[in-house]
């Protein structure tokens, strides 16, 4: 026998998790590295203070004729704190001024500033006495390009700073967004590829129906920790199916095995002098006839398939009224049957149908206090009413009287399993059975048909 090996939920969680981690990994390492390449310094080299662009630009203003002016008094904390500051400013209109002295090397550039948006000019010499940087910045006088050198240089921890707004700040944003997208689509796919077979499992579990036997929960892609679960529910489901078999089959039989004898009490007694005793037990025979007459029509209807099959509820139950009415009017009833629709086709066992209408009828024959009228009406919503003018069925007791062997009196001598086939009936039609006190006060009872497909 092979021996089928399982994937583990454990296993397959953890491989694809570090997947995913060593992914979001991957794309850490490619954005820093790309973050690095925007940079593109020369780390040991030290940065000017970027603070120094602002202030310059906010100096800055317009003249009356459009052309850049520079308030010192603005800068005179700056020229406090760095002397020999000097900066050329250019707006995006191609006008420029420059203050303090411009070294030659960057003269070329303070032509063309409008042109570039960033820089950081590094001088590894001691002092750093060429470096230069060039920010734009969005002032009174408009969008500035500000380049000025022999500004106080950053700290190592302030050039950290300056580099991580400037830079990766933006870009972590943009990578931390981009993973959590991913994880956002990748983690419930993954987390979904590993339950799907536990999934199959409940989805065929939640359509498991005493009606439906046989069925069994997938096995095929469960995990290795719930197969064993899964095989067990399934090995329990093959008992109770067998065990559920075994009953059935001893009710039918017995059933059957009682027939015989019950018939021969009947003749029996039927021989007897014709007195009170033996009318009480033609009666009392009668009940256990009827009840194993019942218990074989449950069971032939458990095992009788009723697909392909359709009946006309109209034309079946007019039959049943037409009938049962002589026995209806004998024991004191009036017995009318009504219909709002021609034909009613539902899919079903029309003998199944018409036993559940006949003990409907029986039963209010029984129960209705040999008065009034049975009335039978078909609606066109697939709906028949069963309704009588006797004393009705207790709120309390309209659940309890479909299960079998109920009896609203202990001393009924109805066999207690008429209500309770015809709910078997309709339930295996895909409809219901219900009860409710008609208008007169009496029971009410309505079989709803589902509408064919």
């Amino acid at each position: 026998m092979t021996r089928v090996r399982r994937k583990s939920l454990r296993r397959e969680l953890t491989v694809k998790l570090i997947v995913l981690q060593s992914l979001t990994l991957i794309i850490l390492a490619v954005a820093s590295q790309f973050a690095d390449f925007v940079g593109n310094g020369d780390r040991s080299a030290e940065l000017l203070d970027p603070t120094y662009s602002r202030a310059i630009a906010a100096a800055v203003s317009r003249g009356p004729d459009g052309g850049l002016l520079v308030a010192e008094d603005k800068l005179a904390e700056l020229r406090a704190e760095a002397p020999d500051l000097w900066f050329v400013v250019q707006g995006e209109d191609g006008r420029w001024l420059a203050a303090g002295v411009v070294p030659e090397v960057h003269a070329a550039l303070s032509q063309h500033l409008d042109s570039v948006d960033f820089a950081d000019i590094r001088d590894k010499r001691p002092g750093s006495p060429g470096a230069a940087s060039l920010r734009v910045e969005n002032a009174d006088a408009g969008r500035l390009h500000v380049l000025y050198g022999n500004a106080p240089l950053l700290g190592i921890g302030l050039a950290f700073v300056d580099f991580f707004s400037t830079f990766v700040g933006p870009v972590l944003l943009l990578v931390l967004m981009g993973l959590a997208v991913v994880m956002l689509i990748t983690t419930p796919l993954i987390v979904r590829s590993a339950t799907k077979g536990i999934v199959a499992a409940v989805q065929s579990a939640e359509g498991i129906d005493i009606e439906q036997r046989g069925t069994r929960l997938p096995t095929a892609q469960v995990p290795a920790e719930v197969a064993a679960l899964v095989v067990a529910i399934n090995a329990a489901l093959e008992r109770l199916d067998e065990g559920y078999e075994r009953q059935q089959m001893f009710l039918a039989d017995a059933a059957h095995e009682l027939k015989t004898p019950i018939a021969i009490l009947q003749s029996r007694i039927e021989l007897a002098p014709d007195d009170r005793a033996r009318a009480r037990l033609l009666l009392d025979v009668g009940r256990l006839s009827n009840m194993a007459e019942t218990l074989l029509d449950m069971q032939r209807l458990k095992h009788r398939g009723l697909s392909g099959q359709s009946a006309d509820i109209v034309s079946v139950f007019a039959q049943v009224a037409a009938d049962l009415a002589p026995l209806a009017i004998s024991a004191g009833y009036e017995l009318s049957f009504e219909s709002e629709v021609r034909h009613a086709v539902v899919n079903g066992d029309a003998n199944a149908i018409e036993r559940a209408l006949t003990n409907l009828v029986q039963n209010a024959i029984a129960h209705g206090a040999n008065r009034g009228n049975i009335a039978i009406r078909v609606r066109s919503d697939h709906r028949v009413d069963v309704c009588d003018d006797g004393p009705g069925i207790p709120s309390e007791q309209r659940d309890l009287i479909f299960q079998p062997f109920h009896r609203l009196k202990p001393q009924d001598r109805g066999s207690g399993l008429g209500l309770s086939l015809v709910r078997e009936i309709m339930h295996r039609h895909g409809g219901s059975v219900s009860v409710r006190a008609s208008d007169s006060g009496g029971a009410c009872f309505s079989l709803r048909f589902p509408q064919p497909a």
